[in-house]
């Protein structure tokens, strides 16, 4: 839904910044007036008829066995016949057809997706409108919902741009959030050094394992997001457990609703906060150590592992998909090449020697025993091994000072003797 929002709605924004890239930035909306509130809802259920229209269309083509229907048969088809203005029943269209390219694209590449075209009905669709329809004043925002109807008037939120590439409304489970489409702010620049690529181990507990070439080492911390998580399970077993007893449609069973959707809502808030941070942290290494390309594991297969009831939920509930969009925008936008790739293998390979060896050879940390090379710590040393790369970590990296640089963060590790060591820790 991301990408169809990003390709559907800006392309007006693009076409007059050709190299620029799109980000898009949620602020939450506050403050309306009831009647907003229903405007918003009678205007989602519009565009959810949109949609709807557009999904019919579309699979009587497929039964008829006849040309599918394309941009301009969906905006003739929906011309006119909606309660919404006129470039936003194009832009649910548009949206519609990029969520066909999207599924032809999944059933050719992941066959055993068994991806189906859309079908199910929508009673509610995001109001989306394109940089042209919006209207920035010093104190609102105005949105028109077409000739005849009252225009939706919001507060303009703190930071909000003069100039936004467009907007949509959507609803977050307990209020309304405001996504806006802007230009990516200008970040440094990594000064690439050709030959000089890193490797990132994506886990559960430790947010992101970066390493390069050439002898640095980062990890960031995932707790803060365990912990979050956690106390979201426990909050939400306990309010489940609360509305079991309940009458489905009484009023104490819709206010435990409520409770459930703020919790949830918040949690992602917080959780999407320390994933951003985390993976700045990350590309931040990068640029600082002259990176030119990163490679980040895939670890797909590790979900398939049957490891427990409560290390089950753990790992269905761990975004890696999330990292690694984070990751690839933003070393794009740092001047870096990012791709990603299966981790299948990497960890058998010796870091200092490159042969294959049973892992419980790699744990020695005397030269005299196994591969000979003296490792310790072996997991970071040895992620210069995904993607297939030759050059590796030098042996010998231990755990010497860790130096939090944001609470739930992230965490450096260093090499003896390397003059880049970071300061003493505060007493």
């Amino acid at each position: 839904m991301k990408a169809c929002f990003c390709l559907c709605l800006f392309s007006l924004f693009l076409r007059y910044n050709k190299d620029a890239m799109i980000v898009s930035r949620i602020y939450p909306i506050t403050d309306i007036r009831p009647s907003t509130k229903r405007a918003i809802r009678e205007g989602q259920m519009e565009a959810g008829r949109v949609w709807n229209t557009c999904c019919a269309i579309h699979r009587e083509a497929r039964k008829a066995e006849t040309k599918w229907p394309n941009r301009g048969d969906l905006q003739v088809a929906t011309k006119g016949g909606f309660a919404i203005h006129s470039q936003s029943v194009q832009m649910v269209a548009h949206a519609f057809l990029a969520n066909i390219d999207t599924t032809q694209q999944l059933r050719k590449t992941h066959p055993q997706m068994g991806m189906r075209y859309p079908w199910k009905e929508k009673r509610f669709y995001p109001l989306m409108w394109p940089a042209q329809a919006v209207h920035v004043e010093a104190t609102r925002i105005v949105l028109p919902m077409g000739r005849g109807r009252k225009s939706l008037v919001i507060p303009r939120p703190e930071g909000f741009p003069d100039d936004p590439g467009g907007v949509k409304v959507c609803w977050n489970g307990a209020g309304y959030d405001l996504h806006v489409a802007i230009e990516a702010p200008d970040e440094a620049q990594s000064q690439a050094t050709s030959g000089v690529h890193a490797t990132v181990d994506l886990g559960e507990i430790h947010q992101v394992a970066i390493a390069t070439n050439t002898g640095k080492a980062l990890v960031v911390s995932g707790r803060g997001i365990r912990s979050v998580k956690r106390y979201r399970n426990v909050s939400l077993g306990q309010v489940l457990r609360l509305r079991s007893r309940c009458k489905k449609g009484s009023q104490r069973y819709k206010r435990l609703g409520w409770t459930i959707s703020r919790i949830m809502h918040r949690t992602l808030r917080q959780v999407r906060d320390l994933r951003h941070k985390g993976t700045r942290k990350a590309i931040g290494f990068c640029v600082e150590n002259h990176v030119s390309s990163i490679y980040v594991g895939d670890p797909d297969g590790v979900r398939k592992r049957p490891c427990g009831r409560k290390h089950n939920q753990r790992m269905s509930q761990w975004e890696y998909g999330k990292d690694m969009e984070y990751l690839d925008y933003k070393s794009r936008k740092a001047g870096m090449e990012c791709f990603s790739g299966t981790e299948r293998g990497t960890s058998s390979h010796c870091p200092g020697e490159g042969n294959l060896q049973p892992l419980s050879f790699m744990r020695p940390s005397s030269p005299s025993q196994g591969t000979g090379v003296g490792l310790q710590e072996v997991r970071v040393p040895g992620a210069p091994r995904c993607g297939g790369r030759r050059e590796h970590a030098p042996s010998g990296l231990r755990r010497e000072d860790r130096v939090p640089l944001e609470d739930h963060v992230s965490t450096s590790w260093h090499y003896p003797g390397d003059q880049t060591a970071p300061a003493e820790r505060p007493s």
